[in-house]
């Protein structure tokens, strides 16, 4: 039974990029041609669980950290989801049927650490499905086949996905997401006050708690301080900043200097949203010596309007200086105390135990105390 504190949530494994496109395509069109039906209220999705309870919200992050171990632990298969079929039927649900054994593994190991951790039954799917429609009228039956065959690449006036098409569901990306679904009041609000793509704008009250892409290993030089959201470490090469693009990475705050001996890949700004905000290496001038505190207020400042823009933009950052010792770590802590809202003791010990390279002194520390104290004004 659900309290008053509790959380309704579902897992669901999303395809990303050129099957995500064909996907909205296909749903603007239904939706101008025969309406909406219930497929309208979800994003592409194939459901990997039902909803369940979770009992607080404060067992979300225990969920995320589990979730991400286990579904960042191995490679999936090439081929992540096989036996590829469209199936349809008067008014219920025309569905793209599918198996993958490889998600079903992750999810039994995620079953098993989550009951005894948090003390919650989730129940598996019984059947692995993306849904394109659902609910629909019988009289548009045919009309919506033929629609899928024209938006899905994958299916050309058949049920059967074609030897060539397998290739885009084998080169197709797809993430493990964590969702809070919104209320029937809120679904209800947006359809009373649009007109138009209802669809897109019901899914976008959606609340995403986590997202991960499948394969995503978290490489030994990255830190994670929140899952799909922020991660810290060294200044990237090259090779670096491709297993950063796997992990699902699309923003860089590089904060080193000249004096760093660090350029970035020519073009990096083409592939991330990429800031170099460069900040002074405490250890080459230490505020002993007249050179004053490592950071200003303003400097601290000018970092969070950044990252605060990025946050909500929903960007997964990774905040780098050159060694990922001290600044970086330190701007880390800035965001769970300045955007999470997370108690400065807290933040640290977060930061510290995540990234056990992280070693900010005592003048960064205490420009962060500072800006906390006004920030709190």
């Amino acid at each position: 039974m659900a309290t008053t504190n509790s959380v309704r949530l579902i897992i669901y494994a999303c395809p990303v990029g050129i099957l995500e496109n064909e996907l909205n395509i296909f749903f603007e069109s239904s939706e101008a041609k025969f309406g909406l039906n219930k497929v309208h209220e979800y994003i592409p999705h194939v459901t990997l669980t039902s909803f369940f309870d979770l009992r607080s919200r404060r067992d979300i992050p225990i969920l995320i950290e589990e979730l991400h171990s286990i579904s960042s632990q191995s490679n999936p298969p090439s081929e992540l989801m096989n036996n590829v079929r469209l199936r349809g039927s008067l008014g219920n649900t025309i569905k793209i049927a599918m198996n993958c054994d490889y998600l079903e593994s992750c999810l039994t190991k995620f079953k098993k650490k989550v009951k005894n951790i948090v003390s919650i039954n989730v129940k598996s799917s019984n059947s692995y499905h993306l849904s394109l429609a659902y609910g629909y009228s019988d009289n548009h039956f045919e009309e919506l086949m033929n629609l899928v065959y024209e938006n899905l690449s994958s299916f050309q006036n058949s049920n059967l996905i074609s030897e060539d098409s397998k290739k885009l569901w084998q080169a197709s990306k797809w993430e493990i997401r964590l969702y809070e679904p919104p209320t029937e009041e809120v679904k209800n609000q947006v359809v009373a006050y649009s007109s138009t793509k209802i669809w897109s704008q019901i899914c976008e009250k959606w609340i995403e708690h986590f997202r991960l892409p499948l394969g995503g290993i978290i490489p030994s030089f990255v830190s994670c301080i929140l899952p799909s959201e922020l991660y810290v470490g060294c200044a990237p090469s090259g090779e670096k900043l491709e297993h950063l693009k796997r992990i699902g990475i699309n923003a860089i705050l590089d904060l080193t200097e000249d004096t760093d001996n660090y350029n970035p890949v020519k073009g990096i700004d083409k592939s991330f949203a990429y800031v170099n905000y460069s900040l002074v290496d405490v250890y080459k001038f230490s505020p002993l010596v007249g050179k004053g505190y490592p950071l200003s207020q303003n400097q601290l400042y000018d970092i969070y309007k950044i990252l605060s823009q990025w946050y909500q933009d929903r960007k997964a950052i990774y905040i780098h200086c050159r060694a990922g010792a001290n600044r970086s770590p330190l701007i880390c802590m800035l965001y769970l105390v300045a955007i999470k809202r997370m108690k400065i003791n807290t933040a640290i010990a977060e930061v510290s135990i995540k990234h056990q390279d992280a070693k900010p002194n005592a003048y960064q520390l205490q420009a962060l105390c500072e800006y906390v104290k006004i920030d709190a004004r």
